[in-house]
């Protein structure tokens, strides 16, 4: 398997991808150690899990616990970090941006369709 080099536009989204990951890993830490904000003694640092008003009215998917939201943090950031690498393994530009997106697209669409 040769390592491609990736061009100036795949380095700048994957440096868009790599903030994005950092942010979401960021945020999966902390959610880690964060209780619902329905829970009397939740303090400030909390996540809103298990609402039924609004904002969180209807519930997603990812909001319904704690563990829906950990696994759908922890997967997104799976897809994002095979999306920013995938330029390294792409044989061309052309390709390694197809992949980038395809990653992204498919990744999220495949959550969706799972969850939905």
């Amino acid at each position: 398997m040769l390592i491609r080099t990736p061009t100036k536009t795949e380095l700048v989204i994957q440096g868009l991808l790599v903030a994005l990951l950092v942010g979401v890993l960021v945020d999966f830490f902390q959610a880690l150690g964060a209780a619902a904000c329905t829970d009397p003694n939740a303090g400030e640092n909390c996540y809103p899990w298990g609402m039924t008003e609004d904002p969180m009215e209807g519930e997603s998917w990812n909001y319904r616990n704690k563990a829906n939201y950990l696994i759908s943090s922890g997967a997104w950031m799976i897809v994002v970090a095979m999306a920013a690498l995938a330029p390294f393994v792409a044989r061309g530009r052309r390709s390694g941006l197809i992949a980038l997106a395809a990653i992204l697209v498919l990744g999220r669409l495949g959550f969706w369709l799972a969850t939905a």
